[in-house]
């Protein structure tokens, strides 16, 4: 695939990696499997070697190391962009969350940072964290990782010689004048450990694990009134009255993003895809949840559909909820979860989620309406 941008051209075939031209001044850090980092301990608690990589955002690349001083201990290693300038931001977030005061609000599902250092390369200074995580989970920004409450007996061990060789290509340049200091010599697609060996959790029940938010990156403090910020980024599941009249981040656009988020767990499919463009999730949440409102369609500056295909939506949004019923369905039985029926599980789960992806957002029900939903309950 040739891959043109920024005025250099990309040959590149390795699927999943990241925007190549951001191996620049202010971007990544080029890493490569088998480096340490960093070299010297004096401003870490360790040094970890690179054994796979785990996924990438535009903040950052995420790899799973190894700690050189003990080897069975390992990491998750987040190495930002060095012009990222609300690091700070997020670091003091994961901090807050950590304090004993904190620990009775469901702060212990924050991912813990074990160690944290800067790395200085080409491309400029890099603040690096250690996570302690096990598996990366790579939904929404990679923001969630799935924590094993016991570990087994040299359970790594076995995973990493399980696992197919990381899928790296190398890096070629062509066209203008580059600057091959700034760029990995090869690019590394990121490796999933669930993907790969399955049956290796497959005694792991749900008791067994919990899952961690692990990046606010893009996070912010919200003011006294629990309004946020207006952001047409994209980086976020912006739901369309955000996208439409231009509101601020709500509790109730979390809860939206929430439902995003548990229909794309269940069924592996997204509602919009975060990170494309403010319209094009717009677009996308139509096309899977069915039309507007007509005064919300008349007030939209840019029309995402024909008021012609408006049956044809509707159509479509029933499409999408058999499908979570269907994948909910499969997972239920196999699982053999709950007390309740399986059919009536995923009837109070279709019911649930489709009330957090209300285009009315003073319909959606707050955090609270959806940990007492009958649903919940009968998972609990």
């Amino acid at each position: 695939m040739l891959n043109e941008t920024r005025g250099q051209k990309f040959y590149f075939k390795c699927a999943e990696s990241e925007d190549l031209a951001n191996y620049t001044e202010g971007g990544y850090h080029p890493i490569h499997l088998g480096d340490v980092i960093p070299r010297s301990a004096e401003h870490s608690k360790a040094r970890y070697r690179i054994i796979y990589k785990l996924g990438h955002n535009r903040h950052s690349t995420m790899w799973l190391g190894i700690c050189l001083e003990d080897t069975a201990h390992y990491v998750v290693l987040d190495v930002g962009i060095s012009r990222l300038r609300n690091r700070d931001n997020e670091l003091e977030i994961i901090a807050s969350a950590s304090s004993s005061s904190t620990q009775d609000q469901g702060c212990q599902n924050i991912l813990k940072i074990l160690d944290q250092f800067k790395i200085t390369g080409p491309n400029g200074c890099h603040t690096t964290t250690g996570r302690l995580g096990y598996v990366h989970g790579a939904i929404s920004h990679k923001a969630f990782f799935l924590k094993m409450r016991k570990t087994k007996p040299d359970q790594f061990k076995s995973l990493r010689a399980r696992m197919a060789a990381p899928d790296c290509r190398p890096v070629l340049m062509a066209g203008v004048a580059s600057e091959p200091h700034r760029h990995p010599k090869y690019a590394c697609a990121p490796a999933h450990p669930l993907d790969a060996l399955p049956s290796f959790f497959i005694d792991v029940g749900v008791e067994d694990v919990c899952i961690l938010l692990s990046c606010f990156a893009d996070a912010f403090q919200t003011r006294a009134n629990g309004a946020g910020r207006f952001s047409d980024s994209g980086n976020m599941c912006m739901p369309p009255d955000m996208i439409i009249f231009q509101k601020p981040c709500s509790p109730a656009s979390d809860i939206w993003a929430l439902g995003c988020t548990l229909y794309y767990m269940i069924t592996g499919s997204l509602i919009a895809v975060p990170g494309s463009t403010a319209q094009e999730q717009l677009k996308s949440t139509v096309d899977n949840l069915g039309p507007l409102p007509i005064d919300w369609w008349n007030a939209s500056p840019t029309k995402p559909y024909e008021l012609s295909s408006s049956d044809d939506l509707q159509v479509s949004s029933s499409i999408t909820w058999q499908k979570l019923q269907e994948h909910y369905l499969e997972i239920r039985v196999d699982r053999s979860a709950g007390t309740q029926s399986p059919q009536q599980d995923a009837d109070d789960l279709v019911q649930l989620i489709r009330s957090m992806l209300s285009y009315d957002p003073e319909t959606r029900p707050t955090i609270r309406d959806c940990l007492n939903h009958p649903w919940f309950a009968c998972i609990v």
